[in-house]
């Protein structure tokens, strides 16, 4: 992604309290130019002096900032492009520094056209709204308690003379994004309590900070003074790109193109590995755990695969992270699954149960198996993996129904064991099976998904064929005939590339980057403005762009999520723990921006 100078003299006093809500994530990655997640770091830069001093703190991650500003900041440490650091008694630098010549940086006018506040006044309690665009004031006061609400994208305000701010500027989660700068060489003051999430940018002035930042500072001279942070919360500014998203009954679950893994939504039984049981209503990181090069959660277990192994964490009561116990009550740390005999490539879950893929292509699974969903030829519960029996063939892909499994081979078929309660097996019949029966009709897989009792495969020729139950029209074919064998989605807006299923919902992935989904739609998971069932394929309002797709839920509240092209996620459907990962609780019928 190509990355543009901010244009324009940062410079803003803030009161304590005061809060400056530059959501970093999704909107300003894209409205910005900065890769995605890249405001999540927390980078001192483009300073010719640095000055960390006594109870202040410099805690951020590696960056990918390119040349912001004109700033060349490279990919590692927290301090950079400066002349001189100082770090005095009782100041701590979590990270590098690495003075060197900064860049020079060239502040610009107000752009043509940019509409006249004027001497912008905000009094004590305040609020007002400004729509996306581009601003000019003489003066901008927000006086403590008001409210400056950014609405529909992003907000720049060129501020010609003094600004303070004693309120708060809020973006309210939408995408967009929020940016003041000065024209002039006023010094910038971050008081005491204060927070401000995103840019500081003051090439020509100095600041001098006594609250907390979250992302990047940018000033020819940088001071902390007590009290001082700049950091990023809960470690999220190591999430950079997103690269897919797995959904669980009440959460959610992401990894970033760098291996971090963060989830948000219920967490009573520790699903979101946090290391705590408080729900989430926006991500937080998983704790523990390596690099992470697949994820795949259950009901209320999630689970990764991290260098050769499978973890797992949440909720173990029929032994379902494969940790070797079976254990009532909260797990919310990874822990690694026993009994592989082979190193773990994926991973999924279901209702109980969880399985992997291992190398070589054999599949393990640990868990509930009162149904025989662990495919072992019985109906034992194993709290640590087991080796499927009767595979055809080396399995490629992995999906978790309710309370059965399926696998694409390498051959293109599908095979299936557990419940067969309404044909979801697709052998023909309603007969459950501990171990695997193919799929008829279906030859040229690349990818699987499970629903409550019904499946999905998306096939080489850029189709999708669904079995099984069929009552909300999760197959897609038009009808809602209970189908035992595979038949063909009708309706699709072009070649699917990836699917997912949740309770009695069905979503694809085009070729295009538009998500299509079907069936129920009790609590707005198809995505397209209304609560209407469908048994045929409906666009999901806004999405143009996603590169990966999930589906959560349990049959009574389904929602849905996609990871975009930005590296940003969005989500949509039931939302009553935070699973839509918003700040909120409210279903949306539409898209919202997964707030990072």
């Amino acid at each position: 992604m190509t990355l543009r100078r901010l244009v324009g003299v940062l410079w803003f006093t803030v009161s304590s309290q005061a809060m400056i809500a530059l959501f970093a994530g999704s909107a300003l990655a894209q409205t910005t130019g900065v890769p995605c997640g890249a405001l999540g770091k927390a980078i001192i830069a483009n300073s010719g002096q640095v000055i960390v001093n006594s109870s202040t703190l410099v805690d951020s991650y590696q960056s990918n900032l390119g040349p912001y500003g004109g700033a060349n900041i490279g990919n590692a440490g927290n301090i950079q492009a400066a002349t001189q650091v100082v770090v005095n008694p009782g100041g701590v630098v979590d990270g590098s520094t690495q003075p060197n010549t900064p860049a020079g940086l060239q502040p610009v006018q107000p752009p043509a056209g940019a509409t006249n506040l004027g001497n912008f006044l905000l009094g004590s309690g305040q609020s007002a709204s400004l729509a996306a665009g581009s601003y000019v004031a003489s003066t901008l006061t927000l006086n403590s308690n008001s409210t400056l609400n950014v609405t529909g994208g992003a907000v720049r305000i060129w501020v010609t003379g003094t600004a303070t701010l004693g309120g708060s500027v809020n973006n309210n989660g939408l995408p967009g994004n929020f940016e003041l700068l000065l024209t002039s060489n006023h010094d910038l003051n971050l008081n005491g309590g204060a927070i401000l999430f995103g840019v500081i940018y003051a090439p020509n002035a100095a600041v001098n900070l006594g609250g907390s930042v979250f992302g990047a500072v940018i000033g020819s001279r940088v001071t902390l003074n007590s009290g001082a942070r700049v950091h990023f919360d809960q470690d999220l500014g190591a999430a950079g790109c997103l690269a897919a998203i797995t959904g669980g009954q009440f959460h959610t679950c992401a990894r970033s193109s760098n291996g971090g893994e963060f989830c948000w939504g219920s967490n009573l039984d520790g699903q979101l590995g946090d290391g705590t049981t408080t729900t989430r209503l926006s991500p937080v990181a998983v704790k523990g755990l390596g690099p992470v090069s697949q994820i795949g959660n259950g009901f209320d277990q999630s689970c990764a695969v991290s260098g050769a192994g499978a973890f797992c964490w949440g909720s173990n009561d029929f032994g379902e992270l494969g940790n070797g116990m079976v254990t009532v009550g909260a797990n919310p740390t990874p822990g690694p699954v026993q009994g592989l005999t082979a190193a773990a490539l994926a991973v999924s879950g279901g209702s109980s149960h969880s399985c992997a893929i291992t190398a070589g292509g054999g599949v393990s699974c640990w868990g509930n198996n009162q149904e025989g969903e662990l495919g072992d030829g019985t109906t034992t519960e194993r709290p640590f993996a087991a080796p499927v029996k009767g595979l055809a063939g080396p399995a490629v892909a992995l999906a978790g129904g309710t309370v059965y499994e399926c696998a694409v081979l390498s051959s293109g078929s599908v095979q299936c064991w557990g419940t067969n309660l309404d044909g979801n097996l697709g052998d023909g019949t309603t007969n459950d099976s501990s171990t695997p029966v193919t799929a008829l009709g279906v030859t040229q897989a690349i990818g699987v998904a499970a629903g409550r009792v019904h499946t999905c495969a998306v096939l080489s020729t850029g189709g999708v064929a669904c079995w099984g139950a069929n009552a909300s029209g999760q197959l897609g074919d038009g009808t809602t005939n209970q189908q035992h064998t595979a038949v063909s989605v009708v309706g699709l807006a072009g070649p699917a590339v990836a699917v997912a299923a949740a309770g009695d919902t069905s979503c694809a992935l085009l070729a295009t980057g538009l998500v299509q989904c079907w069936g129920d739609n009790s609590t707005g998971q198809l995505g397209n403005g209304t609560t209407t069932s469908s048994v045929a394929p409906v666009s999901v309002v806004g999405v143009t762009n996603a590169i990966s797709v999930t589906e959560g839920g349990n049959g009574t509240s389904t929602h849905s999520c996609a990871v975009l092209a930005s590296g940003n996620a969005v989500c949509w459907g039931s939302n009553e723990s935070g699973e839509l990962g918003n700040g909120t609780t409210v279903s949306s019928t539409t898209p919202v921006n997964v707030l990072f």
